[in-house]
């Protein structure tokens, strides 16, 4: 590769100090963390760091400190929202089994006689509470 003639720019100045510079290694506690490879992506700088001594590899992605508080932002709301929408399931559950609890299904059982009110099985918890969860209910047609 041919050598830059031109001025380096800003940009490229920050990639080439990021080169020389040496970090303390995650792993072995060493300074000689490096940067291997820089790349730009969409909002973030991707970088690619190796320790010389241990052979430790991680890859970094640093963004703005505009893009960073935009994130920690949604992610505040996204929490908030979350929060409402199971709580309002949540109550939307409790007014469920509140409505149900409230109409017996022994109305609409397959084994429920309008005429006399009673089960065609006998069973005495008809028409009670205790028959809201009857193991022989069998929905009508």
């Amino acid at each position: 590769m041919a050598a830059q003639l031109k001025k380096h720019s800003a940009d490229q100045l920050r990639g080439i100090t990021a080169y020389q510079q040496m970090k303390g290694c995650p792993s072995c506690g060493e300074t000689r963390f490096r940067v291997l490879e820089t790349r730009r992506q969409h909002d973030a700088q991707r970088r690619r760091y190796k320790c010389d001594v241990c052979g430790h590899r991680e890859t970094r992605y640093e963004i703005s400190q505009e893009s960073y508080e935009e994130l920690v932002q949604l992610r505040r709301n996204f929490k908030t929202l979350s929060k409402i929408l199971i709580a309002q399931r949540d109550n939307e559950v409790l007014d469920e089994v509140a409505d149900d609890k409230s109409e017996y299904q022994c109305a609409s059982c397959r084994f429920y006689k309008e005429s006399t009110s009673e089960c065609s099985l006998d069973i005495p918890e008809c028409g009670t509470e205790d028959a809201f969860d009857c193991s022989s209910y069998i929905k009508d047609k």
